[in-house]
Order: C-alpha cells, then sequence, then structure tokens
C-alpha cells in the first residue's frame, strides 16, 4: 500500500466512479480499478460496492478515508512545497455567503500582504455546503455561521454576530415600536434558503420563543432579500453587517421585534486530522486574532 493508492482511493470516493477519479488523475479507468483492487486485498475488507456504472462507499470505506484523504491532501502540499521552494502553495478556503460577503475579502487581503505567494482558491455557499466540503477534504479552512456538532471537526468561535428584522421606510412597523412575536409572524417573511446557517439560526430561535413561520419568499442572494423588503414585499431577516448600509441610508428599517434572541457565532472550522501548514495557520491567525499561533484544536 503506497501513497498513489490512498490518493487514487480518495478521489474515487469524492468523485463517486473510477471513471470521474481516473479523469481527474489523468490515469486510465484499468489504472485506478487496479488500484483500488489492491487496496481492497491489503486491508481484505470491500472499499466500494459496485452499483452498475456507479460506486457506493462502505462502511471499510468511510473509515479508511479519514485517514486517508488528509494524508493525501498533505502530500499534495509537501509535492506542491518542495517541487518550488520559493513557492507558497494555495489555500483553498471556504466561507458563507454571510461571511463571504462581509469578511472574508478583508481576511484574504490582509494573507495577500504577509504572504504575497500564496494561490488563493475560494468556494462561497451556504453553511451546510461548506462543512460537507471541509469534512471531505475538498477545503482546508471553512468560515461557517451555523453551529458545528459534527465530531470530525475542529471548530474556533472568532466573531459574534446577530440577525435583525428590517422593513421598507413605509411599513407600519418602521416607526420603531415594540413588535410582538405573533405580529411578526403574521407578516410576510423573506428568508434566506434551507442549509444556510442564517435560516438555520431564524428557525431555531423562533422555537426557542414559541413559534414557527412560512416564508414568502425564500432565496441564497442576501442582496434579493434586502431589495425585496425595500420594496414593501415583506419582513427580510439577515445579519445586521449587511444592513447597515442600507439602514444609513434610510432604504431600510430595523424591526423592533421583542421576545426573540437572533445572537450566534462565527466558526472557523477544519478537518481535525488536517495538517495545518504554516500558511493555512497564518491565516487562522488572521481570523481568529490570536497573534503568536492558534491553538493545535478546539472542538465545541
Amino acid at each position: 500500500m503506497t501513497i498513489r493508492h490512498l490518493k487514487i482511493f480518495t478521489e474515487v470516493a469524492r468523485q463517486g466512479s473510477v471513471t470521474g477519479a481516473a479523469r481527474k488523475l489523468y490515469l486510465t479507468q484499468p489504472a485506478v480499478s487496479l488500484a483500488l483492487r489492491e487496496l481492497e486485498e491489503h486491508y481484505g475488507t470491500r472499499l466500494f460496492d459496485r452499483l452498475g456504472r456507479g460506486l457506493q462507499i462502505t462502511d471499510s470505506g468511510r473509515r479508511l478515508l479519514e485517514y486517508a484523504a488528509p494524508l493525501a491532501d498533505a502530500f499534495e502540499e509537501m509535492e506542491r512545497a518542495m517541487e518550488d521552494p520559493d513557492r507558497a502553495g494555495q489555500i483553498r478556503i471556504g466561507s458563507s455567503l454571510t461571511i463571504g460577503a462581509c469578511l472574508l475579502p478583508g481576511y484574504l487581503k490582509a494573507l495577500a500582504a504577509q504572504r504575497p505567494g500564496v494561490g488563493q482558491k475560494v468556494l462561497v455557499d451556504n453553511s451546510r455546503r461548506i462543512e460537507e466540503a471541509v469534512e471531505a477534504g475538498e477545503l482546508d479552512l471553512g468560515l461557517v455561521e451555523n453551529q458545528v456538532d459534527n465530531p470530525a471537526l475542529a471548530c474556533y468561535p472568532f466573531l459574534e454576530d446577530r440577525l435583525i428584522a428590517l422593513c421598507g421606510p413605509e411599513h407600519p412597523f418602521a416607526q420603531g415600536q415594540p413588535v410582538e412575536l405573533g405580529e411578526f409572524l403574521r407578516q410576510p417573511l423573506l428568508v434566506r434558503e434551507h442549509g444556510s446557517g442564517t435560516r438555520e439560526l431564524f428557525e431555531s430561535a423562533l422555537r426557542l420563543a414559541g413559534g414557527t413561520a412560512e416564508p414568502r419568499m425564500e432565496s441564497v442572494s442576501n442582496t434579493a432579500l434586502l431589495r425585496a423588503a425595500a420594496a414593501g414585499l415583506g419582513l427580510a431577516v439577515l445579519t445586521e453587517r449587511l444592513a447597515l448600509p442600507e439602514l444609513e441610508k434610510g432604504t431600510l428599517c430595523r424591526v423592533n421585534l421583542v421576545g426573540v434572541n437572533f445572537g450566534r457565532v462565527f466558526t472557523l472550522i477544519h478537518h481535525k486530522k488536517k495538517h495545518l501548514s504554516p500558511t493555512l495557520r497564518a491565516f487562522m491567525e488572521i481570523v481568529i486574532g490570536r497573534p503568536g499561533g492558534v491553538p493545535e484544536n478546539q472542538s465545541r
């Protein structure tokens, strides 16, 4: 068993097929199939079930993937660094849409100033997708809004945030009077899609306050929700940071919703088995704000 076997196995698991892995690794399909067969013979267990043209990873395969993916990624990182000693490598960062809009550009700019040779590959998606990509080894680090209970991931809370309810300036709630939960829920609600940290917090906070909601509009776009609220289509619930420019211009107003706690904490995550290179640690220091180093591992 070699690192080549682990690289092939990891890519097959990520692609879900021999064909996809062969294409990604620039290998022939027979070469990929042979490596899988040798790996299964080595460990004496089946790693994939062959279902037609597709592959379904087994429990043994998932167990091996927990170890193989970080090893394969660390080896690739080492290879890139050793090919060119002056090359700083590439950092793969994932971010939720809200953090990506409000905070990530500043973090990436700071990293570029510290390490100008570092390549930056960025994925901005909802928090659930970022968490999945970090666990699968597709991303080195993730910045998410939702609470992370995944035992495979190390978590570093780095910033407090809160959601606020917003309305257009012509809405009856625009004068700042206290709005009870029942009144709020009778309004058309404009919210983020399922899978986003914002939506998860919105629904959990309502449950704790004794309410549930049937939104009129769901969107992956924060901008679309802000504009819909400004146009008088309903009440949007989004992070305060995103709404500040519109609040200052007067195109949106804050709804004084009482009895609901929309507080949360943004979290940096990485796989617990992920090798933290100097570049990754530098980025973590920028985000977490702990000069001189970051903890080896933390989990919430």
